[in-house]
């Protein structure tokens, strides 16, 4: 009786052991596919700047973002590598997302500062520790 006991508690600890490590893995992955993301958009930025001479304006952080980079036929093919889980609506009235399905945020540059796009990581709160930020990639 008492090995059938230590063979099920075993069995619950490795259990919760390759649960915790799914849930690691999960999370490694949506950061590294957010960090993508935000570098695409990055370089549609850059390109966008050097084509207009200056950075997306500031009013493009309500989800417009995509549509006024899509205005630059260069920016249409980096967008084009985009994953499509990035996005919702249709082109050009997109909004790009994270990997939990938050929209990512553009801040145009200031103060000498480059142009940034963020997410607010996998806690999904913005502005701490575990934000996802372009001038960190």
């Amino acid at each position: 009786m008492i090995e059938i006991l230590v063979v099920i508690a075993v069995i619950v600890i490795l259990t919760v052991a390759m649960v915790k490590i799914s849930q690691n893995v999960s999370t490694s992955a949506k950061i590294k596919v957010t960090q993508s993301t935000i570098q695409v958009l990055c370089a549609a930025v850059e390109e966008y700047s050097d084509y207009h001479d200056a950075p997306p304006p500031s009013d493009v952080n309500d989800g417009s973002l995509y549509s006024e980079l899509y205005k630059v036929p260069k920016c249409r093919k980096i967008l084009d590598k985009l994953p499509e889980k990035s996005m919702i609506g249709t082109v050009p009235d997109i909004t790009i997302i994270d990997a939990w399905g938050i929209p990512l945020d553009y801040t145009p540059p200031a103060d000498g500062n480059p142009p940034q796009v963020y997410s607010a990581g996998p806690d999904e709160i913005p502005e701490n520790a575990d934000d996802i930020r372009s001038n960190e990639l």
